[in-house]
């Protein structure tokens, strides 16, 4: 009997290899030769299929395959879902309570306290005797520093500071005027000129002499810019709209970070980055942009740290919106 010899040394199927065996068992002529053998290729085959058996975050449909859900790591799928949106359990509004709700005074002092007053006066004052001392002949005016500096002068100072945000002149001076056109009465009736002039001069927040090296650029303002900071973020709590975005203080005088940005209405000023309530644009919390600060995901965690778990929605464009870090807000 004539033996058929197959040209492959592979089988697909398990019915080609059982008449493959039948031809060689009844083949009393045939030589060990033409024993088939698997092929390398269906090896690897089988061993693809096996890894792919064991893969356990991939749904393989069939009888003889289980059912896996892919579960995403990162937090992130391509699949449409329900976000989870937890509830919100701030309690937005002011924090104080004041015996007259008209007196405007009231809140003032909830914001800008006594005590940073006095730290104000005392380093005021403080300063001026550090740059007399340094005059060959200090002329009157600057001799009596101290006396006019008190409490109340340096509340009417800031007082006017405001109002100077109000109404807009070309120069100081202006404000003192006695001509109708310039005429503002509420400041020459609340202080004189050169007495505002003089507190203008010396006006200080931090001892020079006290502060160190320089190696922090906001070292003479530290002590008042954290009490005021804290104040604004404890004294009102926002409603769940929030929003992360940045400001600029306009600014052209000598500054060691200064920010130019022309496609910004104040081009040349100080960035600071702020956390705003979105409905009455209400400052919650801010940080001064120095030029050391470290990179933005810290700046923005730094800044939305109070507000973390307590289900606030945040509002911000894509400047901020850096995949990792709105995977660890998520």
């Amino acid at each position: 009997m004539v033996s058929r010899k197959r040209k492959t040394i592979g089988f697909r199927t398990e019915e080609e290899l059982a008449d493959a065996v039948n031809d060689i068992v009844n083949d009393s002529d045939s030589v060990t030769d033409n024993i088939p053998e698997f092929s390398s290729s269906e090896e690897s085959e089988s061993e693809s299929a096996n890894e792919s058996d064991n893969e356990s975050n991939i749904s393989i449909p069939g009888p003889s395959r289980r059912q896996i859900d892919v579960i995403p790591i990162t937090g992130f799928s391509k699949n449409n879902r329900q976000p989870r949106i937890p509830p919100f359990i701030g309690n937005p509004g002011v924090q104080f309570a004041v015996e007259n709700e008209a007196d405007v005074m009231s809140y003032f002092d909830h914001y800008i306290p006594p005590e940073l007053i006095e730290i104000v006066v005392d380093q005021t004052n403080l300063y001026a005797k550090q740059q007399i001392a340094k005059m060959p002949c200090p002329v009157t005016k600057h001799a009596c520093m101290e006396t006019s500096n008190s409490n109340r002068n340096k509340k009417n100072f800031l007082g006017l500071i405001f109002v100077t945000g109000k109404v807009r002149k070309p120069k100081l001076e202006l404000y003192w005027s006695t001509r109708g056109i310039f005429q503002t009465p509420v400041f020459p009736q609340t202080m004189s000129r050169n007495r505002f002039q003089l507190i203008q001069r010396y006006l200080h927040f931090n001892d020079n002499n006290a502060a160190g090296t320089n190696e922090d650029p906001l070292y003479k303002i530290p002590t008042i810019l954290d009490i005021v900071v804290n104040n604004f973020r404890t004294n009102y709590i926002p409603d769940r709209e929030i929003s992360l975005d940045e400001g600029k203080l306009g600014w052209r005088g000598r500054l060691r970070f200064p920010v130019y940005n022309p496609g910004k209405i104040t081009k040349n000023g100080i960035l600071v980055r702020i956390v705003c309530e979105s409905s009455t644009g209400y400052i919650c919390n801010l940080q001064i942009y120095d030029g050391k600060c470290g990179p933005l995901t810290e700046t923005a965690g730094f800044l939305l740290e109070p507000y973390e778990g307590t289900g606030y929605n945040l509002y911000q464009d894509n400047y901020y919106n850096i995949v990792h870090q709105t995977n660890d807000l998520l």
